[in-house]
């Protein structure tokens, strides 16, 4: 599974939650292969929320929190955990409609 991150410092950059959810939308239609799609919104006081998508078949699955938190929280070569970021809050997504 391939990841694409998304950062959204709030206090630079103002993000539209629709604008967002449009942009994975359309990374779920145009993919040929099965990826991924996290979300992460930094808020001023260093804490962040982090949500994430399974993208294939055209489809944008929303991994519910602990989905979000095992995929993150994984080392991708040996597969062993590792520590979850300081501040960090591992939500559910919301669905996408494509």
């Amino acid at each position: 599974m391939s990841v694409l991150p998304f950062h959204n410092f709030g206090e630079f950059t103002d993000v539209d939650a629709d604008a967002v959810l449009d942009v994975i939308a359309l990374l779920s239609l145009t993919s040929g292969r099965i990826g991924g799609a996290v979300v992460r919104t930094k808020h001023r006081d260093d804490t962040s929320r982090v949500l994430g998508w399974r993208l294939g078949d055209c489809t944008a699955d929303p991994l519910g929190r602990a989905g979000i938190f095992t995929d993150f929280c994984t080392d991708a070569v040996t597969g062993e955990p590792i520590p979850s970021e300081p501040g960090a809050e591992y939500a559910d997504a919301p669905p996408v409609r494509a």
